[in-house]
């Protein structure tokens, strides 16, 4: 599967907005979290719905 088919797949799946950066080549995603709504930053698909699974939690930006 290829990465846009599979960021169509997230988004739909946890209801976020998701894309690759054309500059970072990261993965990037739109998530609510305890404080509102923030961007997480992957480099990886797996990593990228850890990251939307545990938005609070995540290191990245």
């Amino acid at each position: 599967m290829d990465a846009g088919a599979a960021l169509a797949e997230i988004s739909e799946r946890f209801e976020v907005t998701c894309w690759r950066g054309r500059y970072t080549r990261s993965l990037w995603a739109l998530v609510r979290c305890d404080r509102g709504w923030r961007l997480v930053e992957a480099v990886s698909v797996r990593e990228l719905v850890m990251a939307i699974r545990n938005p609070d939690g995540w290191p990245w930006p």
